[in-house]
């Protein structure tokens, strides 16, 4: 395909001289790297994410990050200029893929549960989270938390959490203390290592959304009476607040976190992580606290 002005002297511009040598397309989100070579920023991501960070042309050394990279504006320019309806067709070709790259992140393993609503501390030390931490630092702030219990693999299917880093120091050997903010559930749907890394993990994930579901009036008071029960009587750490009474699914992600983690069996700690509907984790939790006399806090 050429674009020219049949009136005009300038020479043709050739589409071949603004396609990606990935995947023999025009350019969209064109990045540029350090060596010279341009590519989609889709087809970059997708090479760089299984492989060592080399370029795919000159296999030159590119520790780019294709999720916060700006494009070559330069370059973009051009193509909206002399490719415009080629360029808004190849933005509909990649929609969906490009929003499936929001929803990859590396993993952290821990061998315990976390809930919604929750917040950890860490001290990351190991040399492939030394890499992941540098990576959230530099990007979005996000990665998933993900509980381990069987030598830290990862399974399609697998329930974790998103996590938003809040506050993040590092020493002079690299190590780093951070917060962080646990909030979405997330479902495992594809995952891999990356080469050069010491075993860090990669996923692609949907969130896990709650279908619509009303409690029951009867799960429904025994939660909310627990809950007014605990907090007239617990004294928090000034960094810590209690949920609002009003919205019961973070209460009851609240109690499952600070009352009942230690009382309940894995399996129903991954029933209540795996569930889909607030009614069920209500008429679990409501007999927990049924069956139960004393609780220690």
């Amino acid at each position: 395909m050429q674009c020219c002005d049949p009136n005009s002297t300038k020479p043709a511009v050739d589409i071949e001289d603004f396609s990606c040598i990935l995947c023999q397309d025009l350019f969209f989100e064109p990045l540029a790297l350090s060596c010279g070579h341009t590519f989609c920023r889709l087809c970059l991501f997708k090479t760089l994410q299984r492989a060592r960070k080399v370029c795919p042309v000159c296999r030159a050394n590119c520790h780019v990050n294709c999720k916060t990279q700006q494009p070559n504006v330069v370059l973009v320019n051009l193509i909206q200029k002399f490719f415009p309806e080629k360029y808004e067709e190849r933005r509909a070709e990649t929609e969906k893929e490009t929003e499936q790259l929001s929803h990859t992140h590396p993993i952290f393993f821990y061998n315990d549960f976390k809930f919604p609503w929750s917040t950890m501390d860490l001290r990351l030390f190991e040399p492939r989270y030394k890499i992941m931490i540098r990576r959230v630092i530099e990007s979005d702030q996000k990665f998933i938390y993900l509980p381990s219990f069987n030598g830290y693999q990862v399974e399609e299917g697998q329930i974790g959490l998103l996590g938003t880093v809040t506050h993040c120091e590092f020493d002079d050997m690299g190590c780093a203390s951070l917060s962080m903010d646990l909030r979405q559930r997330i479902v495992v749907q594809n995952s891999w290592v990356e080469q050069g890394t010491g075993n860090l993990h990669f996923c692609e994930y949907k969130l896990l959304e709650d279908d619509p579901s009303e409690p029951s009036e009867e799960s429904r008071r025994i939660i909310q009476g627990m809950f007014n029960a605990i907090a007239t009587q617990l004294v928090l750490p000034n960094s810590l607040e209690f949920p609002p009474a009003e919205n019961l699914d973070r209460v009851l992600w609240w109690l499952i976190e600070r009352v009942l983690k230690g009382s309940l069996p894995r399996a129903r700690l991954q029933n209540l992580m795996s569930s889909t509907t607030l009614s069920q984790r209500c008429d679990i939790i409501a007999e927990c606290f049924t069956r139960t006399e004393e609780i220690c806090i």
